[in-house]
């Protein structure tokens, strides 16, 4: 896992374990539990908003594009249920 190179991942991604209360291992890992799905739509969503590709955030994650999409999706709606 590569996150040298682009200005910001270590800092979402910390911010991520820590505010999901998190590993890195299980951050990053293949898991499909809400809790940690849910995590990695939030660091998705936080990547995107610094000018990443979703490619290249699918990279970063080991997922397609189109996951990236679907789970920045997912997160955002999430956000309108929580604070409408």
């Amino acid at each position: 896992m590569n996150l040298t190179g682009r200005w910001g991942s270590r800092e979402a991604i910390a911010k991520v374990i820590e505010m999901h209360e998190l590993t890195e291992h299980e951050l990053f890992s293949k898991s499909r539990h809400p809790r940690i799905v849910r995590a990695r739509h939030h660091l998705a969503h936080l990547l995107a908003t610094e000018d990443w590709s979703y490619s290249d955030i699918g990279r970063l994650l080991g997922m397609h594009h189109t996951t990236i999409s679907h789970g920045i999706e997912s997160y955002c709606k999430h956000l309108a249920d929580v604070d409408p």
